[in-house]
């Protein structure tokens, strides 16, 4: 998986360092949305903030990791493409869904984002759709609740 990630981060035109290297390689491991801090933490505080953060904005340039609005303003980070030996810049415009029980974000990428008809005049340049509830995990661990009662 690491020969893999590192030419994928080449063909991206991004030089290779152990911080980047790291970085995309959490990524990977980690199905869900991460905050900084998180990652942070996942990295076992082996890169300092700087190095963390111009990382993310490089991936985010060049389209390897996209945002995820979270809970309270809260930014997260997850792959544009889950799998990374199709992956694309192109990846396509979806839903997210935060758990307002957990906070973990989930990026839903079977379900398109809506196309939104502007008035004249305006351009739309991006669209966030986030839908809050709760995820099947805390509803599972909340109907289990219960049938213990």
């Amino acid at each position: 998986m690491q020969m893999e990630a590192v030419a994928y981060l080449k063909q991206k035109g991004i030089y290779i360092t152990p911080a980047r290297r790291a970085l995309f390689l959490a990524f990977i491991q980690h199905e869900e949305a991460l905050s900084q801090r998180q990652l942070s933490a996942i990295l076992n505080g082996g890169f300092d903030r700087v190095t963390l953060y111009r990382t993310l904005e490089l991936f985010l340039q060049k389209g390897i990791i996209h945002v995820v609005p979270g809970i309270k303003g809260r930014l997260l980070y997850t792959l544009s493409i889950k799998n990374v030996r199709y992956a694309s810049s192109d990846h396509k415009k979806h839903l997210h869904f935060i758990c307002t029980a957990c906070g973990k974000a989930t990026c839903l990428e079977s379900i398109p984002a809506p196309v939104f008809q502007l008035p004249e005049g305006f351009t739309g340049m991006d669209t966030e759709v986030v839908v809050h509830g709760i995820c099947c995990s805390c509803q599972n661990t909340t109907n289990n609740d219960r049938s213990g009662l």
